[in-house]
């Protein structure tokens, strides 16, 4: 009577364990899992039922102990493992097919910011139709600069007559709107920025083709230094909309790699 849910119990482990797959590729095929639920708790029933009555009659008191008790341990097991289980399944409520009305998607109005670019912001017209503007210094900061194309007030295209490393003493902050990063007109191996990432905090921004690194050793604080951060509210400010950051390389953030607050 113990040998049959007993056979059923390791079959169910060797499943759970992951070492044979016959409990559930078989047998709960056919005979079925109803078939293989009652016989797992209807025989320790039994069992037990055989273990007390032959404790009463004192017939082979230690085999009927022994009855008794394998046949508890496996109601139990039942109970705790797929019994319970098997009752918050049935009390769980059911989810609706269709929970809500999805909200419609607002039709994207205008060109792509570059040819076969999708998602939300690629409408944006980043930088086009401002003044071009040319990197031509790897330093942190003054005139030819990154810092300084990225500061100017006007919608602007940026591109690089230099390539290399630019390293960082503070963070880049792009804080003026209309503006395009054009990384992939660098010359040679690109532009890779070091020491400190990008923090954008408006509108219709493009950047593209860049490689950026902040790195540990860098003048900004581990908790906020961040490869790339788009800020909206969390930098009190609603105008953080239409960013598209397109084959860029991000990585060595100490707190987040890319990280967005709306």
């Amino acid at each position: 009577m113990l040998g049959i849910p007993m056979l059923l119990w390791v079959l169910l482990l060797l499943f759970y364990f992951r070492v044979a797959n016959i409990f559930d590729a078989y047998l709960m095929k056919f005979p079925g899992p109803m078939v293989i639920w009652g016989t797992m708790s209807i025989c320790p029933l039994g069992a037990i039922y055989l273990g007390v009555k032959m404790i009463r009659k004192k017939q082979i008191e230690s085999l009927g102990w022994v009855f008794t008790t394998m046949g508890t341990l496996l109601l139990a097991a039942f109970i705790l493992l797929i019994g319970i289980p098997l009752v918050n399944e049935a009390l769980r409520p059911e989810t609706p097919k269709n929970p809500s009305t999805p909200r419609p998607v607002e039709p994207q109005v205008g060109l792509p910011v570059f040819p076969g670019a999708e998602g939300f912001g690629t409408r944006t017209i980043a930088g086009r139709g401002g003044k071009i503007i040319e990197v031509t210094s790897l330093a942190d900061d003054g005139p030819g600069t990154l810092r300084a194309a990225l500061n100017e007030l006007s919608p602007r295209i940026i591109v690089f007559r230099v390539s290399g490393i630019i390293e960082l003493k503070s963070e880049l902050q792009i804080i003026q709107p209309f503006v395009t990063l054009a990384g992939q007109t660098a010359p040679g191996g690109g532009v890779c920025i070091k020491g400190a990432g990008i923090a954008i905090m408006t509108h219709d921004v493009l950047i593209q083709h860049i490689r950026v690194r902040p790195g540990n050793k860098g003048p900004v604080d581990a908790d906020i230094n961040d490869a790339i951060a788009i800020l909206g509210r969390q930098a009190e400010t609603d105008e953080t909309y239409n960013v598209v950051v397109d084959h860029v390389s991000a990585s060595w953030g100490e707190d987040e790699t890319v990280s967005t607050w709306y």
